[in-house]
């Protein structure tokens, strides 16, 4: 099984929200463009832009090195 990307997993923690475009945007204070494209895969955001977004949803990122299993 496939994992999903960082980007695929925020994707996804957005939609799971239910919130909408515009309440994220006023929530990390981005362009309307820039947060539509990178939720259509059409775009991406910077580091800041991620960290912002994980921070919103109150999602936990932890950073490791790969093929090392994730501790809860």
């Amino acid at each position: 099984m496939k994992k999903m990307r960082f980007t695929d997993e925020l994707r996804k923690a957005v939609k799971d929200s239910g919130l909408s475009q515009a309440e994220i945007r006023k929530g990390i204070e981005v362009d309307r463009g820039l947060l539509s494209r990178f939720l259509s895969g059409k775009g991406g955001v910077g580091f800041e832009t991620l960290d912002r977004l994980a921070e919103f949803l109150d999602l936990h990122v932890s950073v490791g090195p790969k093929g090392q299993k994730r501790r809860s």
